[in-house]
């Protein structure tokens, strides 16, 4: 059974108006759509997902949920009556959204940056939203994978998003098997060792803790790496 769409208790009006900006802002995704985290939509949210391996190289991917009230309070600072918005101011604003964001996400390899820039992925509902939340998707796109490629791979990312809002955090990272392994991920610790008060309990895996915005992975070579025979 699909859910009662929320309704912002006690303000109609507001209500209305974020109907309307969702409507203006985004295709709303229809029933059966996956949600990047499984909380109230007052939260914001960040996961991010780490992958290395020879064909690809490193891949770094981050998904920000914000809430819809927080869009439509963006959005109202911005254009006002949310009823007199078309389509060009719609993209100025969700491109405006990936630029912020993009300034908030930082990655470094061996401990500098490498050569490269936050680019949104390329997904149909990237900057949309529904009643709940808009979903923003970016990745770290490196201008030459080789570049960062060693038998040892130190990645760091900072997710500096939200100010100071409470945001759930989950981090996944994998090597590819058999060449690549990774063998620290910096928020395993963290969610054993964290304040279980700030653990999400019915998935283990979703944690308020701001430690989750600092994250370190490495990954080392299992194989050795192929050569071109010149």
């Amino acid at each position: 059974m699909t859910a009662a769409p929320r309704v912002f208790a006690g303000e109609p009006v507001r209500a209305l108006a974020a109907a309307l900006v969702a409507l203006a802002l985004a295709t709303v995704w229809g029933p059966g759509t996956a949600r990047a985290h499984p909380f109230d939509a007052t939260f914001h949210s960040a996961r991010c997902d780490v992958k290395l391996d020879d064909q690809r190289g490193l891949r770094v991917k981050v998904i920000l949920e914000v809430p819809t009230a927080k869009i439509l309070e963006e959005f109202l600072e911005l254009y006002g009556d949310p009823t007199q918005i078309g389509e060009e101011a719609s993209d100025i604003f969700r491109q405006r959204q990936f630029e912020r964001f993009s300034k908030d996400l930082r990655v470094r390899v061996g401990g500098r940056r490498p050569a490269g820039a936050w680019t949104p992925t390329d997904d149909p509902i990237n900057g949309l939203g529904t009643a709940e939340f808009f979903v923003y998707m970016l990745e770290y796109v490196l201008e030459d994978k080789d570049s960062v490629m060693a038998d040892r791979v130190d990645v760091r990312v900072d997710l500096d998003v939200f100010g100071r809002e409470p945001v759930y955090f989950t981090v996944t990272g994998r090597g590819r098997a058999p060449k690549w392994k990774m063998v620290s991920n910096s928020a395993d610790k963290v969610l054993k060792s964290g304040d279980p008060e700030l653990l999400d309990p019915n998935t283990g895996q979703w944690s308020l803790d701001p430690r989750l915005r600092k994250l370190r992975f490495v990954f080392e070579r299992q194989e050795p790496a192929d050569k071109t025979e010149g």
